[in-house]
């Protein structure tokens, strides 16, 4: 059975291990920024935003450190570093939940999806340059240009002209 005395004891040995681990690294000095005014406000910049999670993280650390108490740090800062966590482990990135503004944020497409949008643009701007032109002819060129198949190609047009309302400037009344 774990006693009081024993669970102080082993917070105690924590502490001085994270002493230890982080003396070379850990400075006061860096982490003076005033917390409580930068999040007692209503409204930021976009800048100020950037750095919200990089200031929750710098309070946590503040707090953490100050007396090696995890009870000292806001309720606030651990519940959204936990919301932030729980949404790692259920399948997202770190970077996206926990962004630092100097870490370059996880593309909006994938590969392949970025890929297949620069030939439907690449199709569609032929084929507004040449209102005469073959679909079909374009579809080939620009195929050939990205060193992908006829079907990769006509399949990242038609899935995206499909979308497009009737009237369209890129849809033509029959295709050719």
């Amino acid at each position: 059975m774990t006693t009081d005395n024993d669970k102080t004891n082993d917070v105690n040995k924590l502490g001085q291990i994270a002493h230890l681990v982080t003396e070379d690294y850990y400075d006061p000095a860096n982490l003076g920024f005033d917390f409580e005014s930068f999040f007692e406000k209503r409204e930021r910049t976009p800048e100020e935003w950037s750095e919200y999670d990089m200031r929750i993280m710098g309070c946590f650390c503040r707090d953490f450190w100050k007396n090696l108490d995890p009870n000292d740090i806001h309720p606030l800062v651990l519940h959204h570093i936990a919301k932030k966590f729980y949404n790692v482990l259920t399948g997202d990135t770190f970077n996206n939940q926990m962004p630092l503004p100097w870490d370059p944020t996880d593309p909006m497409f994938s590969r392949a999806e970025q890929q297949s949008i620069e030939i439907f643009v690449n199709i569609a701007n032929q084929l507004k340059a040449d209102k005469k032109a073959k679909v079909t002819n374009v579809i080939a060129s620009v195929a050939q240009d990205y060193n992908v198949s006829y079907e990769t190609a006509r399949a990242a047009y038609y899935k995206r002209i499909k979308n497009l309302p009737k009237g369209h400037i890129l849809k033509r009344d029959k295709e050719t």
